[in-house]
């Protein structure tokens, strides 16, 4: 409180001079000497600075005080969300550590295996809480660590299992389609296994294959023990050209199935280019050097040149030619203006190409590419 005659008005600030007022400003005058904070947040805490400032011309003799604000906060713990995978019969150790608190002591720390209460040891104020167990069949499921203060209650959630991580899909398989007998293709589906070792040995995979919402293969395939970073390959028969399928993989041991992984294959023409023959490749190419659209994606490039470019297309967007200057050069290009909305994508995906800068071995066809592009863009925002 401030007293005077006449009261003067008092300036307040952070006793950090590196750290402005909650309001953002480095000083705030108040005219009663009380400073009101609202919203009041753990980074309001500190040391605040109040002084006495002259008023109407009065040489008053500065008077200076310190303020301490303590702001108690429930914990701050850490993790707050872990998956947790572990082999059957091996021990499985759950830690909540307490990063920050206000009060530092705790006052509690309670533990709950799929909401249902684990009775435990009291907790010391001081220690981290844990939890210890042996992982088998019957207590797999989702536990809480809820630790209070007093304040408030914060939460550590673990999801424990036994179950494997999905696979992960592998999209740069060179020429992955092979055309069949029938109107049909082959696909040869390659995927890595995440973390093969965090749980039970992995036996094989559960495949499912749709294509419309019907179920076209749906089988057990037998594998060897997946390696971290090792590829695998099943290849899918007899699709029909020229539909797109869903197809779900998911690991499975001895104990349980794992998590399942999706991806769509799409048909599109088996494509080798570029050959070792064909030096430069060029967007005049028909068959654009083997890149395709992607079907996933909202709308789809155009080849084009200034001679067949739609003379409908909005004004100021693209080029009138490629980079030769040439009417007859060939460029591929899209409408960013209506009807594209924020957010619309058109993505070319190319072939699989060899970039390394040497020759492959002695009778081999690999040779080093060199890929590059040319771009054009208009627009006040680019």
């Amino acid at each position: 409180m401030v007293d005077g005659k006449p009261r003067p008005p008092v300036l307040w600030s952070r006793a950090n001079k590196d750290l402005p007022m909650p309001s953002g400003d480095w000083v705030v005058e108040t005219r009663d000497g009380r400073l009101r904070l609202t919203n009041v947040t753990r980074d309001m805490m500190g040391a605040y600075r109040c002084q006495t400032a002259p008023y109407n011309g009065l040489n008053i003799k500065r008077r200076l005080s310190q303020v301490q604000l303590n702001v108690e906060y429930p914990p701050v713990v850490d993790p707050v969300f872990q998956d947790v995978r572990s082999p059957n019969n091996q021990p499985v150790i759950l830690r909540c550590v307490v990063l920050k608190s206000n009060p530092n002591r705790i006052a509690s720390a309670r533990w709950y295996r799929n909401t249902i209460p684990i009775r435990t040891p009291p907790v010391d104020s001081q220690d981290v809480p844990q939890l210890r167990f042996k992982l088998d069949l019957t207590n797999n499921g989702t536990y809480e660590c809820k630790v209070s203060n007093g304040v408030g209650t914060s939460t550590c959630t673990f999801v424990v299992s036994a179950r494997p991580y999905s696979a992960e899909f592998y999209f740069d398989t060179p020429n992955p389609i092979r055309i069949l007998k029938g109107n049909n293709y082959s696909y040869n589906l390659q995927w890595t296994q995440k973390e093969p070792t965090a749980v039970d040995r992995i036996i094989g995979y559960w495949i499912n294959v749709q294509q419309m919402g019907q179920k076209v293969l749906s089988k057990q395939i037998n594998t060897r023990e997946p390696v971290k970073g090792v590829l695998m390959s099943y290849t899918i028969m007899d699709l029909r050209i020229p539909l797109s399928y869903e197809v779900g993989l998911t690991p499975i041991t001895s104990f349980a199935a794992g998590d399942t992984v999706t991806r769509t294959i799409q048909y599109s023409e088996p494509y080798t280019y570029p050959r070792p023959s064909d030096h430069v490749c060029g967007f005049e190419d028909v068959r654009i050097c083997g890149f395709y659209q992607d079907r996933s994606e909202v709308f789809d490039w155009t080849r084009q040149n200034h001679l067949s470019q739609n003379p409908k297309r909005s004004v100021n967007t693209g080029p009138d030619t490629d980079r030769s200057g040439t009417k007859e050069g060939y460029y591929m290009y899209i409408e960013t203006s209506r009807p594209r909305q924020k957010g619309d994508k058109a993505r070319l995906l190319s072939p699989l190409y060899n970039v390394t800068a040497a020759r492959g071995p002695s009778g081999s066809s690999r040779v080093p590419h060199c890929i590059s592009f040319f771009y054009h863009m208009k627009g006040k925002h680019i």
